[in-house]
């Protein structure tokens, strides 16, 4: 089975709350483990809320591709929001 680099320090609680190192290589030699549970490790879509193992990018789910391409979109109209109220500042101070 193919291994994968833990990011950060976690406890496993599908393995019996084994503790995982930054560094180890997850899943350990002993442990089956689908390929779901690769995807939610290596996505923030999860109990940490943060990327605990580092995937192949051929592995990132379609769910953390869009929740990227809508972070990105939100801060896309933020950005506009920021420059329509700055230009229609510097037109009250003329």
């Amino acid at each position: 089975m193919k291994q994968y680099k833990v990011l950060c320090d976690f406890y496993d609680s599908q393995d019996e709350d084994r503790v995982y190192r930054k560094g180890d290589l997850y899943p350990h030699e002993d442990k089956e483990t689908d390929e779901n549970r690769i995807k939610e490790l290596g996505s923030e879509n999860n109990s940490t809320g943060i990327k605990l193992i580092d995937l192949p990018i051929e592995l990132e789910s379609d769910a953390e591709i869009k929740a990227e391409q809508a972070e990105k979109k939100k801060q896309q109209e933020a950005d506009k929001k920021a420059a329509a109220e700055a230009k229609k500042a510097e037109g009250k101070k003329d």
